[in-house]
């Protein structure tokens, strides 16, 4: 009983002495909420994921403007390739090779012109001697063809710029479109092609310079000699690095303008699926993300209970039949 009595006591002088260290304003300080303490709306808003807030239609609409002015500035780049450079003229491949002929005629005639040329030419303009006039035309063919290798870099570099773009548009709109088969392989093919036709026109304007102040030099010192090296060789090395370019062209104009530099992985394949697995394999990703989007697209006039797989399957089993001629267009 005493033990309990003085417990009781020592309770009872604490409680007086907090009561009498504390005043009632120090109380309510203590009770009040801090200013800096999360409320609970808070506090679960901070713990959400910025990717689940909802799509930014904002920025959608904005990729797909952006992607609208490439799509014409690829359209017009491309038919002006395939009009003057890489096809029709083809000013790509006749081009360095006028530039190479002038060139070597500038060199074998560097020390005296023929007599036919210095009747015609040199007796009316003395300093018009053959290795100067063939030197100064074949720089400016080199000038030309290296406004056609600007052409090809813009129109491979607004290419790489579309396929970034729907990438990004198709990652707004929830599309997982990095993880498709073939992305990194068109990635790395866009890629590639502007820095091989950036190493190519960087060759061609080194040769340019060298044949200008070769020929202005008249290339018959030992330091003329070797800016002469450096304008046929570079020509050289520039003709076999742009043949080697021309393999693969690709586009995002075209519907299956990204087919040429694709190249299919080896995956199994499902025995039920044989013709979307042949078409899906061999898709580029872009068109990939299209058929899949056709595909969702056809969903909706789906009849309950159906598999949207197998009626794709029965569809492209009938349009091969009537590729075939096994069926007409009215029986599909």
């Amino acid at each position: 009983m005493s033990l309990l009595r003085r417990n009781g006591l020592m309770r009872a002088r604490t409680r007086q002495t907090m009561a009498e260290g504390i005043s009632t304003e120090d109380a309510l300080d203590i009770l009040a909420p801090a200013e800096d303490v999360l409320t609970t709306e808070q506090a679960i808003s901070a713990t959400k994921n910025p990717d689940q807030d909802g799509t930014d239609f904002s920025e959608i609409e904005g990729t797909e403007q952006r992607m609208k002015k490439l799509r014409t500035r690829e359209r017009n780049l491309l038919r002006l390739d395939r009009l003057f450079l890489s096809s029709g003229i083809n000013l790509s491949l006749t081009l360095p090779f006028f530039a190479l002929a002038l060139q070597l005629i500038s060199r074998r005639f560097a020390e005296e012109s023929p007599e036919w040329w210095v009747s015609s030419v040199e007796s009316s303009i003395s300093d018009a001697t053959l290795s100067m006039v063939s030197g100064l035309l074949a720089t400016v063919i080199l000038l030309a063809w290296m406004a056609s290798l600007f052409v090809v870099r813009s129109l491979h570099i607004t290419t790489r710029s579309v396929f970034l773009s729907e990438g990004k548009l198709l990652r707004l709109r929830g599309r997982p479109f990095e993880s498709l088969h073939g992305f990194e392989a068109i990635n790395d093919v866009t890629r590639m092609a502007i820095t091989r036709v950036s190493f190519i026109l960087l060759v061609v304007i080194i040769a340019a310079l060298s044949q200008l102040v070769a020929t202005i030099e008249g290339g018959l010192t030992p330091e003329g000699g070797v800016l002469v090296g450096f304008a046929i060789g570079g020509t050289f090395a520039a003709i076999g690095l742009d043949l080697l370019r021309g393999g693969k062209q690709h586009n995002t104009v075209e519907q299956w303008g990204l087919l040429d530099a694709y190249d299919p992985p080896l995956h199994p394949s499902c025995p039920d699926r044989v013709f979307s697995e042949i078409l899906t394999t061999w898709m580029d990703p872009v068109l990939r993300a299209r058929f899949d989007t056709h595909i969702q697209s056809l969903r909706d006039g789906l009849q309950p209970g159906k598999d949207i797989h197998s009626a794709i399957e029965h569809l492209l089993h009938m349009r091969y039949l009537e590729a075939r001629g096994e069926l007409t267009n009215r029986q599909v």
